[in-house]
């Protein structure tokens, strides 16, 4: 390997810091799992969140060593096992996993503490905080369609609503972690049993903030929604066409430039770390914990 290439020294820090997720996550299933017998009436919330959690850090794993960009169909590297399409499917099950991630702990966090203030009392306070989290598995998983269609006919304005379906699934929580947490850090303080609930609704409107400020502030107005109207002018491939060349036909490369510059390895860099690590955090089941 190369590494006067700033791009490989890149590439291996993110397959390092991943290799040390997967390392780190397989020690903290062994020890939850241990302790389900303390706690039989969450075991099944608590495998719901493993699962998911196995799911998006081997797939974020694997995705850190096969690099891809589904526009123009890049890969890392010149083999089937970084065909766009196979890291398509892949990445199908760690979004899901992903929805799964953050939509299940707010609704368990709802049912472990319910709200007396007002605006919770509200209807429409009640419909933002008990039902449109909901809507985080049903944007996630209306917008693999539009992954899956923006990579055979490379329409850039299917990648535009996959991003903008995106924004919406985590703005859906925003609202019910928002509270929820306000409740919970001004009624519980000091209490040891809330903390795992705390950091995880904190870290969760944090990671949720910055990511809509900079989807609406900055990706889809200037990346995608600036470009729809030529896009739409443009002539596209088949859906069937389109599938057989993600499968076999991309092109790899190590050059910057055409990666994307900085935005795509800023964006990649903290899908690969920031992000695996908060679905770790979310993984270990946020509740109310034992005494």
């Amino acid at each position: 390997m190369d590494l006067s290439n700033p791009l490989n020294v890149w590439w291996l820090v993110m397959v390092i810091l991943n290799a040390m997720s997967v390392i780190t996550y397989a020690v903290l299933c062994v020890m939850s799992i241990k302790r389900d017998k303390l706690e039989p009436e969450n075991r099944r919330y608590k495998t719901i969140m493993r699962c998911a959690g196995a799911i998006f850090v081997f797939v974020s794993m694997y995705r850190s060593i096969f690099v891809s960009s589904y526009p123009n169909r890049l890969t890392w590297f010149d083999s089937m096992l970084n065909s766009p399409l196979i890291i398509r499917f892949l990445a199908t099950f760690a979004e899901l996993s992903f929805a799964v991630l953050v939509m299940v702990p707010i609704l368990h966090i709802n049912k472990e503490n319910p709200l007396k203030c007002e605006f919770a009392k509200s209807g429409f306070g009640s419909f933002l905080i008990y039902k449109l989290p909901y809507a985080a598995f049903i944007c996630l998983f209306t917008a693999q369609f539009c992954a899956y269609g923006g990579l055979f006919t490379q329409h850039l304005t299917l990648f535009a609503i996959e991003e903008t379906l995106w924004a919406l699934g985590f703005f859906s929580v925003l609202p019910a972690a928002i509270v929820q947490g306000r409740d919970i850090f001004k009624n519980h303080k000091g209490e040891r049993e809330y903390r795992l609930v705390k950091a995880a609704l904190f870290v969760l409107c944090l990671y949720t903030v910055g990511y809509l400020i900079y989807q609406f502030g900055f990706s889809l107005p200037f990346t995608y929604y600036s470009q729809i109207p030529s896009d739409l002018l443009k002539n596209h491939l088949t859906i069937a066409e389109g599938a057989r060349l993600a499968l076999y036909k991309f092109s790899a490369c190590r050059d910057f430039d055409t990666w994307g510059g900085i935005g795509f390895f800023i964006w990649h860099s903290g899908y690969f770390s920031l992000c695996t690590w908060m679905n770790i955090l979310f993984a270990s089941a946020p509740r109310k914990l034992k005494r």
